[in-house]
């Protein structure tokens, strides 16, 4: 009978370990998924202020060089610079364009137009090659010159930049990638003469 007893507590614990084992997985689960959810969020959530700062930093410069022919790469620079190091951010494009009473002209997102310039990830790598620059015959920024842009004191214009970048997954809870926009507008110093 004692054998029989022994047996039987001993049963019971085994079993008890199974349940608690079970049951740390139901709670375990759902946990981590949370945890993996919000470390994800906030990454996501670092990246898209890395992006709101480089996009502030590139109109700050390209409204403080107003009309300047070194206005556009001079922004592109200060853009990089801020998120530059950073190995989930990869840019897909960035416009600069003149604001108008619709916004931003439809086009600008595909391509240069004449009131915006269109700028690809292999611009931004020539940041450092002097004949591309400065609205030069091949230059990037010659669609939507720098130096064309109205800056007078009585009617100055609005600048916007817009960046658009991928952002890597990092555990994978919002897919393996994600599209972040940051737009941000400033008045061109006006010239005094």
């Amino acid at each position: 009978m004692l054998r029989f007893a022994r047996r039987r507590a001993a049963r019971r614990r085994g079993e008890e370990r199974g349940a608690a084992l079970v049951e740390l997985v139901l709670v375990a689960t759902p946990l981590l998924i949370m945890i993996l959810g919000l470390v994800e969020y906030g990454l996501m959530w670092s990246d898209s202020m890395a992006l709101d700062r480089g996009s502030r930093s590139a109109a700050r410069v390209a409204s403080q060089l107003s009309n300047d022919a070194r206005a556009d790469r001079e922004a592109l620079r200060s853009l990089t610079a801020d998120f530059g190091d950073s190995t989930r951010l990869d840019v897909q494009y960035v416009v600069l364009y003149e604001v108008t009473a619709s916004g931003m002209d439809v086009n600008c997102e595909r391509h240069s137009t004449t009131t915006c310039n269109h700028y690809t990830p292999d611009m931004l790598a020539d940041l450092a090659v002097d004949t591309v620059w400065e609205c030069g015959g091949g230059a990037h920024d010659r669609t939507w010159c720098p130096t064309t842009r109205e800056a007078e004191l009585h009617d100055p214009i609005d600048l916007g930049v817009l960046v658009v970048a991928r952002r890597a997954g990092v555990t994978g809870m919002f897919g393996a990638s994600s599209e972040l926009r940051s737009t941000t507008v400033m008045r061109l110093n006006p010239i005094h003469r």
